[in-house]
């Protein structure tokens, strides 16, 4: 994990992102899941990162939550309009919600 913050960190700097930028992107996150009562799974989100030495960089920051795909994909709908909406958009961060919980299917 100390490796992935490292790389993170590299790439925020490679793009001018500040450690307040990605700290209101993650508020908002935690906003989102508190206006359902939902806590992440884990220990902490999963951080995946595309090197700056592979063009410009990106880090993404998944939730994983106990809903299922349908519901993670409106929570991060709604992530990204509040994002958008109080000026958080930063090219080269996305963070996002991964539902674990199946639903049932019926047979058509």
């Amino acid at each position: 994990m100390v490796q992935v913050a490292r790389q993170a960190q590299e790439v925020f700097a490679s793009l001018g992102i500040s450690d307040a930028q990605v700290a209101g992107c993650i508020d908002v996150a935690g906003e989102v899941m508190r206006d359902k009562k939902l806590l992440w799974l884990g220990s902490g989100p999963d951080v995946y990162v595309v090197p700056a030495e592979s063009g410009d960089g990106a880090v993404s920051i998944e939730f994983k939550i106990p809903v299922s795909a349908k519901e993670a994909s409106a929570m991060s709908w709604s992530l990204s309009e509040k994002i958008v909406e109080r000026s958080l958009d930063i090219p080269g961060l996305s963070i996002g919600f991964l539902g674990l919980l199946e639903t049932a299917r019926t047979a058509a």
